[in-house]
Formats: C-alpha cells, structure tokens, sequence
C-alpha cells in the first residue's frame, strides 16, 4: 500500500469493474484511528455513504495471499476477508484477587481472637 493511503488511514480500495465510477473505501478513523469505516464513493458525485464497522471488523487483509475487495458480477456487492475484533473478557468489579484476599495463619487468628472478644463483651 502507498505511503500516502497509509497516512489518510485508507487500509484498503476497489472500484467496481462493471461501473468504475462507484467504489468502497476502508479506513481507520475516529479517535485515535481505532475505528474502522466502510464508505461508498461516486466519481462524479463523490462521498456517498458510510457505515462504522469497528463491532464487526477490526483489520481487512489487501494482499497477494488473501487478495483484495472483490465485486459481485453484477455490481451490487464486495467480498473481503478480514479479522474480527477480540471479544471482551467480563471482568466482575467485586471479584477479589487471590493475592490480595490470602490470609496468612496469624491475621485469621488475630481476627477470631478479636470476634471472640467482641462477643465475650457484649454477652457478660
């Protein structure tokens, strides 16, 4: 990929072969260019429409391996292959790590000794 597409985020195009004035654009954008967007281009009347697909696709392969954006034959739709974002772990806000909530011997039995306390007071 040219410099110059890398730097305006664009990870990847293609023109329609039939109707070579409509093409797709995939880029990076947003805030700090993790969003990825799809955006429909007319060569003679310019930006059509666009689409966030950062849920659905995180990178789109343009390469010798996997090729390109590839066209339908009659024009209405693309086929790519890309990466899907990593799903997201659910970490619990209560859930208390092993290493902070190990109690050694003698703080269970400070803690015993001072309930034991605390009753021994109450019920005299």
């Amino acid at each position: 990929m040219p410099r110059e597409l890398e730097s305006a985020g664009l990870m990847a195009e293609s023109s329609d072969a039939l109707n070579s004035s409509i093409s797709v654009k995939v880029r990076k954008g947003g805030a700090e260019k993790k969003d990825v967007y799809m955006e429909v281009w007319n060569a003679e009347k310019g930006f059509v429409s666009s689409l966030k697909v950062t849920e659905k696709l995180k990178m789109i392969y343009d390469d010798a391996a996997f090729g390109g954006i590839s066209w339908s034959k009659d024009g209405s739709r693309v086929c790519f292959i890309g990466e899907k974002p990593a799903v997201a772990e659910y970490k619990p806000f209560f859930r208390d790590t092993a290493e902070a909530k190990e109690e050694t011997g003698e703080e269970k039995q400070a803690k015993e000794s001072a309930e034991e306390h605390w009753q021994d007071e109450k019920f005299q």
